[in-house]
């Protein structure tokens, strides 16, 4: 693993922030951008939501793995968190209403997960091995398949619930900030 994508892998969940802070300083908010932008950041959510009921560890400062874990949306699509991050930046950036908004934020997602996928990948083949390549053959990294790899466990709400208070306190923030940007 190299060493600039671990550095990018431990400071993700900070790197968009000075990003967020300048799409926000110029955003121009109106109620139909924000209450677009809510939908597309919940779906963003529930996404996030389900697969973090499903991993039990995915928040940290290192790329690890105690389980391979291929049911649940990961029987699906190998990255549902990311893709759920996907949709919860889109909805941001309709909230801020610019166009600005939209280049940082595809900027920021495609260059940060262009470096963080590939790093875990790296990771999880070595660790895992032959499961994960056989995994990695029948479940596609962002482009969902119909019929589910497999499926072991059951979903863990309060596990979920548990990971994604600091994701609902952020989206909360940020909704916040945009209504109080908000001109009647």
């Amino acid at each position: 693993m190299n060493k600039a994508g671990n550095i990018i892998f431990k400071f993700r969940g900070l790197i968009p922030i000075p990003f967020f802070l300048l799409i926000y300083f110029f955003s121009h908010p109106t109620k139909g951008s924000i209450t677009l932008g809510i939908f597309i950041l919940f779906f963003g959510e529930l996404l996030r939501f389900w697969a973090a009921g499903y991993i039990r560890k995915y928040r940290t400062l290192e790329v690890d793995s105690p389980e391979l874990v291929t049911y649940g949306p990961y029987g699906y699509v190998r990255n549902p968190l990311y893709i759920g991050n996907f949709f919860i930046g889109l909805g941001i950036s309709v909230m801020a209403n610019i166009f600005l908004g939209y280049l940082l934020f595809f900027i920021i997602y495609f260059f940060g997960y262009s470096i963080i996928i590939p790093l875990e990948e790296e990771f999880l083949k070595k660790k895992w091995k032959d499961d994960y390549i056989n995994y990695m053959n029948h479940v596609k990294r962002v482009i969902p398949t119909f019929r589910p790899y497999k499926q072991k466990k059951g979903f863990d709400f309060f596990s979920a619930l548990k990971s994604e208070k600091s994701t609902f306190l952020i989206e909360l923030t940020v909704l916040v900030l945009f209504l109080l940007r908000l001109k009647s």
